[in-house]
Protein backbone atom coordinates (compact mmCIF):
# COMPACT_ATOMS: atom_id res chain seq x y z
CA UNK A 1 0.00 0.00 0.00
CA UNK A 2 1.31 3.22 -1.27
CA UNK A 3 1.15 7.18 0.53
CA UNK A 4 0.83 9.78 -1.28
CA UNK A 5 1.99 13.29 0.74
CA UNK A 6 0.26 16.36 -0.91
CA UNK A 7 3.13 19.28 -1.04
CA UNK A 8 2.08 22.86 -1.55
CA UNK A 9 4.01 24.73 -3.91
CA UNK A 10 7.74 27.09 -2.54
CA UNK A 11 6.44 30.55 -2.45
CA UNK A 12 9.37 32.93 -4.57
CA UNK A 13 11.58 33.84 -2.30
CA UNK A 14 11.45 38.00 -1.73
CA UNK A 15 14.98 39.31 -3.69
CA UNK A 16 17.27 41.07 -1.13
CA UNK A 17 19.24 42.89 -3.93
CA UNK A 18 16.85 45.56 -4.44
CA UNK A 19 17.17 49.07 -3.52
CA UNK A 20 14.09 50.54 -1.88
CA UNK A 21 13.44 54.21 -1.54
CA UNK A 22 13.59 53.25 2.06
CA UNK A 23 16.74 51.49 2.00
CA UNK A 24 18.16 54.44 0.04
CA UNK A 25 16.96 57.24 2.48
CA UNK A 26 18.30 54.88 5.66
CA UNK A 27 21.93 54.70 3.66
CA UNK A 28 22.01 58.02 3.26
CA UNK A 29 21.00 59.32 6.85
CA UNK A 30 23.66 56.66 8.10
CA UNK A 31 26.66 58.40 5.47
CA UNK A 32 25.35 61.97 6.73
CA UNK A 33 25.38 60.80 10.36
CA UNK A 34 29.17 59.34 9.49
CA UNK A 35 30.10 62.82 8.02
CA UNK A 36 28.55 64.31 10.76
CA UNK A 37 30.42 62.52 13.52
CA UNK A 38 34.07 62.55 11.97
CA UNK A 39 34.06 65.96 10.03
CA UNK A 40 35.65 67.36 13.34
CA UNK A 41 38.31 64.63 13.38
CA UNK A 42 39.25 65.08 9.96
CA UNK A 43 39.12 68.88 10.57
CA UNK A 44 42.08 68.57 13.38
CA UNK A 45 44.03 65.97 11.43
CA UNK A 46 43.74 68.62 8.66
CA UNK A 47 44.90 71.64 10.78
CA UNK A 48 47.93 69.74 12.11
CA UNK A 49 49.25 68.77 8.52
CA UNK A 50 49.12 72.75 7.91
CA UNK A 51 52.20 75.26 8.40
CA UNK A 52 51.50 77.82 11.01
CA UNK A 53 50.96 80.55 7.82
CA UNK A 54 48.41 78.30 6.35
CA UNK A 55 46.21 77.51 9.09
CA UNK A 56 45.81 81.62 9.83
CA UNK A 57 45.65 82.48 5.75
CA UNK A 58 42.44 84.02 4.10
CA UNK A 59 40.74 82.66 2.76
CA UNK A 60 41.24 79.25 4.34
CA UNK A 61 42.18 76.32 2.65
CA UNK A 62 40.61 72.87 3.23
CA UNK A 63 43.55 70.46 2.18
CA UNK A 64 47.45 71.38 2.96
CA UNK A 65 49.23 72.72 -0.39
CA UNK A 66 52.18 71.16 1.67
CA UNK A 67 52.59 68.26 4.27
CA UNK A 68 53.93 69.97 7.16
CA UNK A 69 54.58 68.30 10.26
CA UNK A 70 56.12 70.70 12.72
CA UNK A 71 53.28 71.18 15.11
CA UNK A 72 53.93 67.62 15.96
CA UNK A 73 57.35 68.17 15.99
CA UNK A 74 56.30 71.92 18.69
CA UNK A 75 54.32 69.93 20.37
CA UNK A 76 57.53 67.69 21.96
CA UNK A 77 59.84 70.58 21.80
CA UNK A 78 58.20 73.22 23.44
CA UNK A 79 56.36 71.93 25.71
CA UNK A 80 58.72 69.14 27.49
CA UNK A 81 55.81 67.65 29.86
CA UNK A 82 53.91 66.38 26.55
CA UNK A 83 55.15 62.61 26.16
CA UNK A 84 54.91 62.44 29.79
CA UNK A 85 50.96 63.03 29.61
CA UNK A 86 50.83 60.63 26.62
CA UNK A 87 52.22 58.35 28.75
CA UNK A 88 49.94 58.85 31.50
CA UNK A 89 47.16 58.78 29.49
CA UNK A 90 47.83 55.61 28.24
CA UNK A 91 48.33 54.07 31.00
CA UNK A 92 45.05 55.30 32.89
CA UNK A 93 43.03 54.20 29.79
CA UNK A 94 44.48 50.80 29.59
CA UNK A 95 43.90 50.14 33.32
CA UNK A 96 40.62 51.72 33.51
CA UNK A 97 39.95 49.25 30.43
CA UNK A 98 40.96 46.37 31.75
CA UNK A 99 39.38 47.04 35.00
CA UNK A 100 35.95 47.59 32.95
CA UNK A 101 36.14 44.03 31.17
CA UNK A 102 36.93 42.18 34.36
CA UNK A 103 33.99 43.75 36.29
CA UNK A 104 32.30 43.46 32.93
CA UNK A 105 32.85 40.01 32.28
CA UNK A 106 32.08 38.80 35.56
CA UNK A 107 28.59 40.38 36.00
CA UNK A 108 27.74 38.84 32.69
CA UNK A 109 29.00 35.66 33.61
CA UNK A 110 27.12 35.57 36.59
CA UNK A 111 23.88 37.05 35.05
CA UNK A 112 24.13 34.64 32.79
CA UNK A 113 24.90 31.15 34.48
CA UNK A 114 23.51 31.81 37.82
CA UNK A 115 20.02 32.50 39.59
CA UNK A 116 19.20 34.64 41.60
CA UNK A 117 17.18 37.33 43.25
CA UNK A 118 17.16 40.38 41.13
CA UNK A 119 18.67 38.80 38.14
CA UNK A 120 15.80 40.18 35.43
CA UNK A 121 15.98 43.64 37.49
CA UNK A 122 20.26 43.67 36.93
CA UNK A 123 19.97 42.16 33.16
CA UNK A 124 17.28 45.10 32.22
CA UNK A 125 19.65 47.48 34.07
CA UNK A 126 22.14 46.39 31.86
CA UNK A 127 20.38 46.27 28.20
CA UNK A 128 19.23 49.85 29.40
CA UNK A 129 22.48 51.60 30.27
CA UNK A 130 24.50 49.61 27.09
CA UNK A 131 21.99 51.37 24.46
CA UNK A 132 22.07 54.88 26.28
CA UNK A 133 24.49 57.53 25.79
CA UNK A 134 27.26 58.78 28.60
CA UNK A 135 26.92 61.83 29.90
CA UNK A 136 30.31 62.81 29.14
CA UNK A 137 32.47 64.01 31.89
Amino acid sequence: MATTVATRPRAAAKSRTGLTPGRLLLYVGVVLIVLFCIAPLLWVFDEALKSDQAIVSSPPTFLPSGLSFSSFQHAFTDHPAFANNIKNSVIIAGASTIIALLFGCSAGYAIARLRFKGRSAALAVCRREGGSPSPGW
